[in-house]
């Protein structure tokens, strides 16, 4: 009977950009979380290609629903 062994990878500490070591898991959490905001960018004001009121109507017919609603029972 052939067996199956499951590796357990675990990383046990960070090195942050000042060259300290991180052990705990929040500690790593953060900064793993900072590292992935760096590399993705922060856009302090984004250009909309679309216009959003034009795509979104804020007017729904509620009645409607309501009816379909009361038919189904």
């Amino acid at each position: 009977m052939a067996t199956v062994s499951y590796r357990r990878n675990a990383i046990t500490r960070l090195k942050d950009d000042y060259g300290n070591f991180v052990t705990d898991h929040a500690g790593k959490a953060s900064l793993l979380l900072v590292a992935f905001r760096y590399r993705m960018g922060i856009s302090l004001q984004p250009h909309m290609a679309f216009d959003l009121h034009s795509l979104i109507s804020l007017n729904v017919d509620m009645e409607s629903l309501i009816a379909l609603l009361l038919k189904r029972r």
